[in-house]
């Protein structure tokens, strides 16, 4: 999913949005990088080896959102086949088997064996979100296991049926997970089912299975005709859904306004703290610098004083010497008229 999961990218909202919003957020993401998918023919999964190929409690985002996704279950569009490979297996490197619609997995336990491997699995909530996800799974899981059972499944079901279902799945699988206007989900609703009455012939058998279908809970926008209009029960149903939910935007809002009131108030807090720690650092800094010039005078004076005392030693040594230069002049003068003296007698 590229840089939707890497925190250290400038295009990753994680670290804009609180753990609620970010779990709603990689939802959506795994349901629309699995629609991509399911455009293809084939897909591969990566796997730890069998007997446990995927997480044990069933409610990863492959398990939950992905795979009913690319299996058809949501949406019109389903892959052929899922194929599945188990990296952690050197010896096993590019020996894939089908996964579904008809699982083959004994043809790697004949080749490889049973090798259970140490997984840490990570922890997953069961959230209601995935909770109901998985009950609406369950009659499609049951009747479509393989590929002969989906072909007698689909040649069975009346024209509207299945599109209808489908749709009815989706919508529920938006609503939950997405959160999306209701009014938006009428109108996409609308717009799905004219465009398979359009495409189909009225026929009695299918005015009778659209009435059975009818019965779902899914409500029509209030611009169709009158014969698709909802009654009043749905009415008042929708109004009481749309008050929850604008109390729950009224809740978020505040939780939001909270939330940057307190990071207004860590934001002053911080910068006070960075404050006195900056008054603090010159205060010290400029003590450092008062002690250090203090030095420099008191070194500055020594050596003042050293150089005078070396000056007057010099002073003093020079007067020595000249004195002792006199007297050695004054004692070779006597001694060389002590001499004169002498020749002369």
């Amino acid at each position: 999913m590229g840089p939707l999961m890497d925190v250290k990218h400038p295009n990753c909202l994680k670290l804009r949005k609180n753990s609620e919003q970010w779990s709603k957020y990689v939802h959506g993401a795994s349901a629309i990088f699995a629609w991509r998918i399911a455009k293809g023919e084939e897909v591969t999964l990566l796997s730890p080896p069998p007997p446990e190929r995927f997480h044990p409690s069933g409610l990863s985002y492959y398990q939950v959102i992905e795979e009913p996704i690319i299996r058809g279950l949501f949406g019109q569009n389903a892959v052929h086949k899922i194929n599945i490979v188990h990296p952690l297996i050197k010896e096993s490197d590019e020996f894939f088997y089908e996964l579904w619609p008809n699982d083959r997995s004994n043809k790697w336990v004949e080749r490889f064996g049973l090798r259970a491997c140490k997984m840490k699995w990570r922890q997953v909530r069961h959230s209601e979100d995935k909770t109901k996800l998985q009950s609406l799974m369950a009659f499609p899981n049951q009747h479509l296991s393989s590929t002969e059972e989906f072909k007698n499944f689909e040649q069975h079901k009346v024209a509207y049926i299945q599109p209808i279902y489908s749709i009815s799945l989706l919508l529920v699988f938006l609503y939950t997970l997405l959160k999306i206007p209701v009014v938006t989900l009428f109108g996409l609703l609308y717009l799905l089912l004219e465009k398979s009455w359009n495409e189909n012939n009225a026929t009695k058998e299918d005015e009778m299975i659209f009435e059975t279908s009818a019965a779902t809970p899914i409500m029509i926008s209030a611009e169709t005709t009158k014969a698709e209009q909802p009654t009043e029960t749905s009415r008042q149903g929708a109004s009481c859904e749309m008050k929850a939910r604008v109390k729950s935007q009224k809740k978020a809002a505040k939780k939001i306004k909270n939330e940057k009131k307190a990071r207004a108030k860590a934001q002053q807090e911080a910068i006070k703290k960075l404050k006195d720690e900056k008054s603090t650092s010159h205060k010290t800094q400029q003590e450092a610098e008062k002690k250090l010039k203090g030095e420099r005078k008191s070194c500055a004076k020594t050596q003042k004083k050293a150089a005078k005392k070396m000056k007057n030693d010099k002073k003093a040594c020079t007067k020595t010497q000249k004195k002792a230069a006199k007297k050695i002049k004054r004692e070779k003068k006597a001694h060389v008229k002590a001499q004169q003296e002498a020749a002369k007698n």
